[in-house]
């Protein structure tokens, strides 16, 4: 595995006090399971070194510096000199330069108070995870269903207002028919090399069979790239491989952290996303993963294809030679009692069931958990 150069380009800086290391570390940790990179005093800046040095390599390393707010923090005498060097490039907000992320109950005032902030206070680790990679992201943070009327509560005792519709159920059904996937490695063109580490493959496939236009797949190629860095596929700075055949259109980046999405000319639609690792494996975390395996359902859904009335779906986990069911926490700390088991023969886990085609990104978390169940089953088989 190749070490980054310390002049290597970075996504972020994390600006925090000592006092909020803990936070920092997590912050951290999930951007780069999001696919970004991070430079971090206490994984980056090496033992014996100086500090304002280091401090001042770190915030022109970095696009974007991302800063951990707390009381702590405000008293420190060094962050403020972190934060407001990455304010000066970009005093009007334009290129979003500082991300302010609140972790405790924080009075702020002057420039930090008039920049918005992403607030983590109270929160879940899922919410939590999910509130810091939306405020990352580009683009809009639209919801993915409608919000609820405002209105509906003041017309109530004026008149009786129609309900939001709920989103349609997942419909549930067993497959009538057997359905079989091609795995990305055989649909991908080229030469095809096994990742370094293990990646969770997620596969829709049509139950009543599609066929699509060879000029839809080769509409693909651009759209993959860009629907993939707005979801958080892909990291902003990653190079990315797109391209269309008669047989399928894909995007992928091929790095330890690889990721991609392809759909073939018969409507299956695929996407992976690597596993969190070490040199001692891969591990997967199944309250980690579900929200990352969500939305890759969600950017399955949401390419401009036709979709199809039902579906069904399979994932698995390639290569799974050295693979842990547990806390992804321990990734990086772990030692030989912990080594991963094999599952070579455990996946691709049973396309049981099928649903409807039209609820899947209204319905992704469920369908996401009943994946994930199916996964953590096949390994205990």
């Amino acid at each position: 595995m190749s070490t980054p150069s310390d002049s290597d380009p970075r996504d972020f800086f994390i600006s925090y006090t000592s006092a909020d290391s803990e936070w920092a570390e997590w912050i951290a940790w999930q951007l780069e399971l999001a696919g970004y990179t991070t430079v971090i005093q206490k994984w980056d800046f090496k033992v014996g070194s100086n500090f304002v040095i280091e401090m001042d390599k770190a915030s022109k390393r970095a696009k974007r510096t991302l800063v951990v707010l707390s009381p702590a923090f405000l008293q420190s005498q060094y962050t403020t000199a972190e934060w407001a060097a990455a304010f000066a490039k970009d005093p009007e907000g334009q290129s979003l330069n500082v991300v302010p992320v609140l972790v405790e109950k924080t009075e702020l005032d002057g420039l930090l108070s008039q920049i918005v902030h992403a607030n983590l206070i109270g929160l879940s680790r899922e919410d939590a995870a999910a509130t810091l990679i939306a405020a990352v992201e580009p683009g809009r943070s639209k919801p993915t269903s409608e919000p609820p009327f405002p209105g509906a509560r003041a017309t109530a005792d004026v008149t009786k207002v129609a309900p939001t519709p709920s989103p349609p159920a997942l419909g549930w059904e067993p497959s009538s028919v057997t359905l079989g996937f091609v795995a990305r490695e055989a649909a991908l063109p080229r030469q095809w090399s096994n990742d370094t580490y293990a990646a969770l493959e997620v596969t829709l496939v049509p139950a009543d069979g599609q066929v699509l236009r060879l000029s839809q797949l080769e509409a693909m190629e651009e759209e993959f790239v860009t629907a993939g860095r707005a979801s958080g596929l892909f990291a902003q700075a990653s190079a990315v491989d797109n391209g269309s055949t008669s047989e399928v259109a894909y995007a992928k980046t091929g790095s330890d952290d690889a990721a991609g999405i392809l759909v073939t000319r018969s409507g299956q639609r695929t996407a992976w996303i690597t596993l969190p690792h070490d040199m001692l494996g891969s591990v997967l975390d199944p309250a980690q993963i579900r929200p990352r395996v969500a939305r890759v359902l969600q950017l399955l859904m949401s390419v401009q294809l036709p979709v199809a009335g039902r579906y069904g779906f399979t994932a698995r986990i390639e290569p799974s030679r050295l693979l842990m069911v547990g806390d992804a926490s321990a990734v990086g700390h772990r030692n030989s009692a912990s080594l991963g088991m094999g599952y070579d023969d455990k996946f691709p886990v049973p396309m049981l069931d099928t649903v409807l085609g039209d609820a899947i990104s209204s319905n992704a978390d469920e369908l996401a958990g009943e994946l994930i169940a199916r996964i953590v089953a096949a390994t205990r088989s």
